[in-house]
């Protein structure tokens, strides 16, 4: 029987021959897969839950490979991270492709919070989500230090949202820039805007006296 070691020095076809059917998943993506099921039933003696029967390790097989693909998670560097994650997972039973992803990802902020910053695009359907929720919480904008604390509470909340399962299938698209208000431009070169700069009674008017204190 093939071993996980097997697999080492194979790349997964990448996220751009992906498409969203199914059936485009070639025959030798899913071989690979069987490699990492079959780890993966080794670490959880419980596995038989989750899966009962070939039909049902077909079908896993099929929705793993394809959420693997979808999210990146093309090389086995970045597998192993994920199975070695599992080895330490105080559980006996089979992981969601969600959990999985979210191990596989588990020393990955960094290196996405510095994509996001540089305006890299997005690497994968995780990464989007990520940007998405960052550009609209307009964490470019904070200070430094407030900039990755933000960035790190979102990059969180979407990691266990992966964890428990929760995969959203349409990703909004990304805003084509931070909204930014007349009285954040000014604030930014002189800082806090008198209300005597806008026409009386208007919106930014009165969003100035509040950062005045009135």
């Amino acid at each position: 029987m093939k071993n996980i070691v097997d697999f080492k020095q194979h790349k997964v076809t990448g996220t751009e021959q992906v498409k969203p059917q199914i059936n485009s998943i070639d025959s030798e993506a899913e071989r690979y897969m069987n490699i990492v099921l079959n780890e993966l039933r080794a670490i959880f003696p419980a596995w038989r839950n989750a899966i009962k029967n070939q039909a049902e390790f077909d079908n896993v097989r099929k929705v793993w490979t394809k959420a693997l693909l979808e999210n990146g998670i093309v090389d086995m560097a970045t597998v192993e991270k994920g199975l070695s994650e599992a080895r330490e997972y105080n559980s006996d039973f089979f992981p969601s492709v969600g959990k999985f992803i979210s191990w596989c990802r588990s020393d990955d902020f960094q290196g996405c919070f510095d994509r996001f910053m540089s305006s890299s695009k997005p690497r994968n359907q995780f990464e989007k989500l990520i940007f998405t929720d960052a550009t609209h919480a307009n964490v470019k904008r904070k200070a430094i230090g407030d900039d990755e604390r933000a960035f790190k509470r979102i990059f969180d909340k979407w990691v266990k949202r992966f964890s428990s399962g929760d995969i959203p299938q349409e990703v909004p698209a990304l805003p084509p820039k931070s909204v930014v208000m007349p009285t954040d431009i000014i604030r930014e070169r002189t800082g806090n805007p008198s209300p005597n700069q806008f026409r009386k009674n208007s919106i930014f008017s009165r969003v100035a006296q509040l950062g005045q204190g009135s």
